[in-house]
């Protein structure tokens, strides 16, 4: 009985590619930092890697932050309760080392 989020998906994509334009005339690097969603979140045709891809074909440099291959396989001590999966200080902890590696590794500081 799920509508289809597809609409919802095409105005996200559509609202980073203008951020990623405006960037681009900024002369600055855009990079997105993705969060893999549940798998059942999705309705219509759309899925994290079919949204990663769109992401990429626009030019846009894509980092998985998900922390596990799945947000179905994603450690408890990453989020801070069962019912609210928002990310724990853990999880903002790791991220972060990896955005600075990231950052570190491609501007070669």
């Amino acid at each position: 009985l799920k509508e289809s989020q597809d609409r919802q998906i095409d105005l996200y994509l559509a609202i980073i590619g203008q951020i990623n334009k405006l960037s681009q005339a900024r002369n600055q690097k855009f990079i997105i930092g993705f969060l893999k969603a549940e798998n059942a979140w999705f309705n219509g045709r759309y899925s994290n890697e079919k949204i990663v891809e769109r992401l990429s074909g626009m030019g846009i440099e894509v980092i998985d932050l998900t922390l596990a291959p799945s947000a179905e396989q994603l450690s408890r001590d990453y989020y801070i309760h069962p019912l609210d999966r928002h990310p724990s200080a853990k999880a903002n902890e790791v991220r972060a080392k990896l955005l600075k590696q990231y950052l570190e590794k491609g501007f070669d500081l």
